[in-house]
């Protein structure tokens, strides 16, 4: 049975509803309480059976079995079944990236996790992963990138704690009524709540940016009847001048969520699912198009059969009643005269 079959199946209210609009009550990958941490936790701690070093090295029938045991507890419409896929797979690679690290510093000293006590050829292999000279290597070129100070500009800080940037932008949206821009987002998930001051130096130096541009761009609106035709910096204005001043790596977007786009529009990856939304209800419609035009040829041919019938049942009687008339009429003459 396909993915796309399984997801159609009934009687599985009990599973959490993925979109990757999450409205209503349904939920996706980026965010902090979807309760796809937990089901990866695991998922990892019972379903590793060989020590690969990432999950990409896993071989894909093993990955299509973490998929199929996901789907056991998660659940969409079978036009997204792609993108849940690709979103899957980057966050239990993302997920199994840091288990690793942290079943590494279990191995540095000298502990056994759980999920290994029974297992103890799979913790050994693990432990001969780590102890090679090139796995020590590249593990000292992550080290210094995590704690780069970025040229000069520090660690990177924020005040978010646990919570992803994209729960926190969903939080916003609950609190004012409406997507908040991209600075907001950004002052919100730097500001320091007793200070009131931006700490993370790149955060600050792009807020600072974004409000001088903001203020240019106000006292460049023309004047209608002396008074400033624009009051307020539309919001796609804000979020591209943020986009422009924001720095990028690897297609990730510094203080903001991941699927917040680096376009020029800046509008959030709704446009696939749109498309996606809008051929299956294309193929619904054309679907019942097919169906009422068959019901109408139906009904037609239903009704010419009954005029039919009529017409031959109304004939049928009118012979039966002349019939039975010159029948009648034949009956009641005299007989010629002799």
């Amino acid at each position: 049975m396909s993915i796309e079959d399984f997801v159609s199946q009934p009687n599985r209210d009990h599973c959490t509803v993925l979109h990757p609009r999450c409205h209503g009550n349904t939920t996706w990958f980026h965010l902090t309480n979807s309760g796809i941490p937990k089901c990866l936790n695991r998922m990892l701690n019972s379903m590793v059976r060989h020590p690969h070093p990432t999950y990409a090295k896993i071989p894909l029938e093993e990955k299509e079995l973490w998929f199929r045991h996901f789907a056991q507890e998660f659940t969409w419409e079978p036009h997204l079944t792609a993108r849940v896929r690709t979103a899957f797979d980057a966050k239990a690679g993302s997920h199994y990236t840091k288990q690793m690290h942290e079943w590494k510093e279990k191995w540095l000293h000298n502990e056994v996790p759980k999920p290994f006590l029974g297992n103890p050829e799979l913790w050994a292999g693990f432990g001969a992963y780590w102890s090679r000279d090139e796995t020590k290597a590249d593990s000292t070129i992550h080290s210094t990138n995590r704690n780069s100070e970025r040229k000069g500009k520090g660690k990177a800080t924020h005040n978010l704690g646990a919570m992803s940037k994209a729960t926190r932008q969903l939080q916003l949206f609950h609190e004012l009524g409406h997507q908040p821009s991209a600075l907001h987002l950004l002052k919100d998930a730097h500001t320091n709540k007793h200070t009131k001051e931006i700490q993370d130096v790149v955060a600050r130096e792009i807020c600072e940016a974004v409000d001088l541009q903001a203020e240019a761009f106000l006292q460049s609106q023309p004047l209608v009847d002396g008074t400033p035709a624009c009051t307020e910096v539309p919001v796609e204005v804000i979020n591209n001048f943020v986009l422009q001043a924001t720095p990028q790596s690897r297609g990730r977007i510094f203080g903001l969520p991941e699927e917040f786009r680096s376009s020029a529009s800046s509008r959030y990856s709704v446009d696939e699912d749109l498309r996606a939304e809008l051929a299956q209800k294309t193929t619904e419609m054309e679907e019942m198009r097919t169906q009422i035009h068959t019901l109408q040829e139906n009904n037609r041919d239903m009704e010419t059969r009954m005029a039919t019938r009529v017409q031959e049942e109304v004939q049928a009687q009118i012979q039966s009643q002349m019939a039975a008339y010159f029948a009648q009429m034949s009956q009641s003459q005299p007989p010629p005269a002799p």
